[in-house]
């Protein structure tokens, strides 16, 4: 969710801080909603939670990175 929020072509996860407030059995229908809530040059501070219904089941705060080219580029 916090990388497609960046909306980028690339996007690297350069950190995550996640927050597990319930359990979640196999089978239950989650959402994930993500906010780019700063961006400064290249660098994105993402929020997001996840949901069952009404209830957050994990929330956390996602640092990315918007490179000009891809990381497995042989030109790099």
């Amino acid at each position: 969710s916090a990388m497609l929020s960046v909306n980028e072509p690339t996007v690297v996860l350069a950190s995550a801080k996640g927050d597990f407030k319930q359990p979640v059995v196999v089978g239950q229908e989650l959402y994930a909603y993500g906010e780019v809530v700063n961006s400064e040059g290249k660098k994105r501070w993402v929020k997001v939670v996840v949901k069952r219904g009404d209830e957050v089941v994990m929330q956390g705060e996602f640092f990315c990175v918007v490179p000009s080219i891809h990381v497995l580029d042989k030109d790099s």
